[in-house]
């Protein structure tokens, strides 16, 4: 009887094993995810900083996008193309998609494309996110993470990387957009 029941449960774990390969990294086929108040204020927090970025993006004038502020660092136009490229990397990897990568140079208007294409593949694998769904284990760059905790990842980095557009709004006598805005609550 043991035996059986070892057996029976050993192809239903194997069973499960198989059909989690066949979605991608992170999401679940459920149509009607529960939502909680972490996974819904955790996307708050991305599509928060998301805008923010886009907002600089759009603020420095296409003449500065090759700002630098000091050697070894790099350009406005750098920078954000490579929030982009992390993005549609961390995110792609999470949704099951092939990463876009932004060239180098490119114009204000392709950078702020790709940032947006890059941000739209983020708002999928947040859109996502869900009770159920939280600790299912995914392949990032940074290692094997939740599907929480590469989210987490995302929003740290964008959070990282516009404190340094923010200087660099600054150096260019610009006002960043969080010190535009009024306070909100999460």
């Amino acid at each position: 009887m043991k035996l059986t029941t070892t057996l029976c449960c050993a192809l239903a774990a194997a069973g499960c094993l198989q059909a989690q390969s066949k979605t991608p990294q992170g999401l679940t086929p459920q149509p009607n995810q529960t939502d909680s108040a972490l996974t819904a204020q955790t996307r708050k927090i991305f599509q928060t900083a998301t805008d923010n970025i886009l907002k600089s993006a759009r603020e420095m004038p296409e003449s500065s996008y090759g700002f630098r502020p000091v050697d070894g660092v790099r350009t406005f136009g750098e920078l954000i193309a490579h929030i982009a490229n992390v993005q549609s990397t961390l995110c792609g990897n999470i949704n099951g998609h092939p990463a876009h990568k932004a060239t180098a140079p490119a114009s204000k208007d392709n950078v702020i494309k790709d940032l947006g294409s890059s941000s739209q593949e983020c708002e999928t694998a947040f859109d996502e996110l869900s009770a159920q769904n939280v600790s299912i284990p995914v392949d990032t760059a940074a290692g094997r993470l939740t599907h929480m905790g590469a989210l987490l990842y995302i929003i740290t980095h964008a959070s990282e990387e516009y404190g340094q557009l923010a200087i660099y709004l600054r150096l260019n006598h610009l006002t960043p957009p969080t010190s535009d805005q009024p306070k909100t609550t999460l």
